[in-house]
């Protein structure tokens, strides 16, 4: 089973999960009103980075230690189109080709739309957008609205897996992780797995975690607060890794997988203290999203990418990881 990003979360009510079926239906629509009767948002466009210096940046205050343990994080002014390039590090061979893999363009007045619909609490718009510190395969936007709101946008880059499939795995491992083994984490207000959608895009519109960043505090606390931290993350740890699914793949919605095959299998080996099996009912096993198993070619291949039960040898697609 694929956790890939545990710690971010998934928490969508009824009437939001069924507004997104069928492709993004009901948020189509209503972005496309709210774009005929807003005027556009301009909010200031900030890149933050690990490091660095110019007369544009903006230090954030971190720890004492930070300086010789840790980099310092800056902001710096940008333009619209530096949010869909990749500028974190550099490349000697085929540098042109894997920027490419790292460019994701949308449409960002689409995007603070949504995000304005589903969770603006009476906002009218956003004053501030921060592309932070880029990953790999995600790009994570900060967007400030002008109630002082903040909420954050992720968008996959091409390189992140299999189109549709990554973003809808992730909701619903979200989803799992917060209703089912209670793993404290952000609220999911949005998201769509099509990238056919208004905004040009997948992405996932979730709450910012309340708290400070572990790493400007960490070198401060006394001992017995760092074990408490600990304590905490080796219990999330073994409510993870004692879970037992069924077969091998990636979790999803039943309704996002309509035509696979294993619809109504037993999703977990033995069941769940406090845990009904209605509640297990909306997720199924489906095709793993790993990267390896969708680039350099593999994804117009006709493989096995799951599920499958842990006794199946899964030769067909296994070997070329």
């Amino acid at each position: 089973m694929s956790w890939k990003s545990f710690q971010q979360a998934a928490r969508l009510n009824d009437s939001i999960l069924q507004g997104y079926r069928k492709r993004m239906s009901f948020f189509s629509f209503l972005s496309f009103q709210r774009g005929r009767d807003t005027p556009a948002q301009n909010p200031e466009l900030y890149i933050e980075k690990p490091d660095g210096t110019g007369k544009s940046c903006k230090r954030h205050p971190r720890a004492r230690f930070s300086a010789s343990i840790s980099h310092a994080f800056l902001e710096k002014r940008a333009t619209e189109e530096d949010l869909f390039g990749y500028s974190r590090h550099r490349w000697i061979f085929n540098e042109e080709k894997e920027l490419a893999r790292r460019y994701r363009k949308f449409d960002l007045q689409k995007l603070i739309e949504v995000a304005i619909d589903t969770a603006g609490d009476g906002a009218h718009g956003y004053t501030k957008v921060l592309n932070c510190v880029e990953g790999m395969h995600n790009k994570a936007l900060l967007l400030t609205m002008d109630n002082g709101k903040e909420v954050f946008a992720k968008l996959p880059n091409p390189n992140a897996g299999p189109a549709q499939y990554v973003t809808a795995s992730e909701v619903a491992t979200l989803e799992f992780l917060r209703e089912v083994l209670n793993v404290p984490v952000p609220q999911v207000f949005a998201w769509s797995s099509d990238p056919a959608n208004p905004v040009g895009a997948e992405y996932i519109i979730e709450e910012k975690a309340p708290g400070t960043r572990l790493e400007s505090l960490w070198h401060d606390w006394p001992r017995k607060s760092k074990l408490q931290v600990i304590d905490q993350v080796g219990k999330i740890e073994h409510a993870l890794t004692t879970t037992k699914f069924t077969k091998h793949g990636s979790l999803y919605f039943k309704q996002d997988l309509p035509t696979l095959k294993e619809q109504n299998d037993t999703l977990l080996v033995e069941p769940l203290p406090s845990v009904q099996s209605a509640d297990l009912d909306r997720y199924v096993i489906g095709p793993l999203t790993s990267a390896e198993l969708w680039s350099s070619g593999r994804e117009d291949i006709d493989l096995d990418r799951g599920p499958c039960g842990y006794k199946q040898q899964s030769t067909s697609g296994s070997w070329l990881i």
